[in-house]
Formats: C-alpha cells, sequence, structure tokens
C-alpha cells in the first residue's frame, strides 16, 4: 500500500474517513478507480476541507501512476488548498514533486499496468532530462 501518497497534514484526519482511504489505496493495487469511485471517495472527506485536500491528492497521484489524463485536474485542485494545511516545508516539497511529475505524458485511456511512485518520478526526471538537458 503507497503510504507516501497520504499527505502529511496539519489537523488529525477522521478515523472512519482514514478507513475509507486505506480500502481505496488497497483496491487501486489492481485496477484504476474510476470517476464514480473517486467522487465516492471526496464525499467521503464530508465537508472538511482538509480531508477532501488529502483525498483529492490521493486520487490524483493514484490517476497518474496508471497515466490517466484527469490526474492533473485533480493535483492541481488538491495544490490550491494544499498550503493552508500543511507545513510550509511540506508544501514545497509537495510542489517540487508535483511540478516534476506534470512533465509525463498522460492519456485518456490508463495503462494496463500501474507504476510505482519511485518510477514516476525517476521517468520524469529522465524527460525533463531529455527536454532540458539539466538533471532536475
Amino acid at each position: 500500500m503507497d503510504e507516501e501518497l497520504i499527505l502529511p497534514i496539519k489537523s488529525k484526519i477522521d478515523p472512519q474517513f482514514e478507513r475509507q482511504l486505506r480500502l481505496f489505496l488497497q483496491q487501486a493495487e489492481s485496477k484504476m478507480p474510476n470517476v464514480s469511485e473517486a467522487e465516492l471517495l471526496r464525499a467521503a472527506a464530508g465537508r472538511r476541507e482538509d480531508q477532501r485536500l488529502v483525498a483529492e491528492y490521493v486520487i490524483g497521484m493514484l490517476w497518474l501512476s496508471w497515466r490517466f489524463d484527469r490526474a492533473n485536474q485533480m493535483l492541481d485542485s488538491a495544490l490550491a488548498v494544499a498550503s493552508a494545511y500543511m507545513s510550509s516545508a511540506d508544501y514545497l516539497n509537495l510542489v517540487q514533486k508535483v511540478s516534476l511529475l506534470k512533465n509525463l505524458p498522460l492519456f485518456s485511456v490508463p495503462r494496463h499496468e500501474r507504476q510505482t511512485l519511485t518510477d514516476l518520478l525517476q521517468e520524469a526526471r529522465l524527460v525533463v532530462y531529455l527536454k532540458t538537458g539539466r538533471l532536475s
């Protein structure tokens, strides 16, 4: 399971939402979550903006790991509010990581196999190097 996909926010997440989140991550190991399943996770976050941030980030990163083209929308939505709920160092690291990952090509039809975050970051660095001639 991808523990690194759960954002380190300042507030404590509701235990019931955390269970939903972990179940969502577990199910995403073998099959990409579709839009309806993603909306169910967002609904499980309730009205708490910090939990919606966590849900949107997890959905965006999972979709990115499957190379689904809706990933950037979800990540942009999460980044728009992330600074209010994270420490500044964590937020800056998050922005750097997401900016790097946005260099990856995404597709309207997801891949058949999910990539790990480590593989995605390595591939994104290679894409940036090939585009610019600089290591990121």
